[in-house]
């Protein structure tokens, strides 16, 4: 073993689990909560041990790609490269930076930065039914229609366009239940 991984093996065997002091929310309307731990947290976990050992850690990106480089005197180690989304505002951007940077410290140095939920974000997933979304859709449709033929509206093709650019529209386009309330609306127009 270099010098490096060396001092990078016994940074581990120092480090402790970073508290989970971040809440995020996760499902349908956000009613699962979750805890995880901080970007800061994690770096207080990680760099004293690193620094002990004469080990600077750096986080840059690089055409499009995060990476994590340990280095110590002359050595220079790439511990994690991942693609980080350039596209978006700046807080976007910020926050996908952020993320990126957590993951890759947790994963590099094997740290959980995250509550284990036992499966259970993985066990709510609805799974997925085209019959009832597209039945959803004609309701919608007839909805729209009714309302063209009570003067309410005079374009059924732009309603249905004007839907497509609501700002709930792509976290619902898929929810049967969220094209049935907006259907209601056209109902009581």
């Amino acid at each position: 073993m270099s010098g490096l991984t060396d001092a990078l093996l016994a940074a581990r065997k120092e480090m402790k689990m970073p508290p989970l002091n971040g809440v995020g929310h996760a499902g349908k309307n956000g009613v699962r909560e979750y805890k995880y731990a901080l970007l800061s947290d994690v770096l207080k976990s990680i760099i004293p041990p690193l620094m002990d050992k004469g080990v600077l850690l750096t986080q840059g990106i690089e055409d499009g790609e995060l990476k994590t480089i340990a280095r110590m005197g002359d050595e220079v180690l790439v511990l994690d490269s991942r693609h980080v989304p350039t596209t978006g505002n700046p807080q976007e951007q910020g926050s996908a930076e952020t993320y990126a940077k957590r993951y890759a410290l947790c994963t590099v140095f094997c740290i959980s930065g995250m509550e284990d939920d036992d499966g259970q974000a993985a066990s709510e997933r609805k799974p997925r039914n085209d019959g009832e979304l597209a039945k959803a859709k004609l309701r919608l449709r007839d909805a729209i229609n009714g309302a063209v033929q009570r003067g309410v509206i005079h374009d059924a093709n732009g309603a249905m366009s004007g839907i497509t650019k609501r700002t709930d529209y792509e976290e619902n386009k898929l929810n049967p239940e969220w094209f049935r309330d907006v259907a209601q609306e056209f109902d009581d127009a």
